[in-house]
């Protein structure tokens, strides 16, 4: 008898740690998914800061990200962390042919939407 409520002790034991494991890891998987899309927002912000310093200075947006960092204005320009690509950049050009408008996009893992940083003079 003693042994059996060993035996049944032992099993719970088990299963409350696979339990424990298990929910762990989705708790950690969902504070690094929520950690991930921070950094893409914070990324972006950073880059967006970068084109209203150089809209300034040039009246216009510039047609490449690449062109902040050849001016001096954000150096180097993020990427995305884990895909290490650049974020989208979209410009339109006005009547005169200057860059007054751009749009970023990032695609946030919680959720799972589009996310779209744009600005329009």
């Amino acid at each position: 008898m003693e042994n059996k409520n060993q035996n049944l002790r032992f099993r719970r034991f088990i299963v409350l740690v696979l339990l424990f494991c298990f929910f762990g890891g989705l708790v950690y998987q969902g504070v690094h998914l929520i950690n991930s899309d921070h950094d893409r927002s914070v990324r972006v912000k950073l880059i967006t800061q970068s084109l209203e310093s150089y809209y300034e200075h040039f009246d216009q947006y510039p047609e490449k990200l690449s062109e902040i960092e050849e001016n001096g204005f954000l150096k180097p320009i993020p990427v995305d962390a884990e895909t290490k690509k650049p974020f989208p950049y979209i410009t339109k050009k006005d009547e005169e042919g200057r860059i007054k408008s751009y749009e970023i996009s990032i695609f946030q893992k919680v959720g799972q939407k589009k996310v779209v940083f744009k600005k329009e003079k």
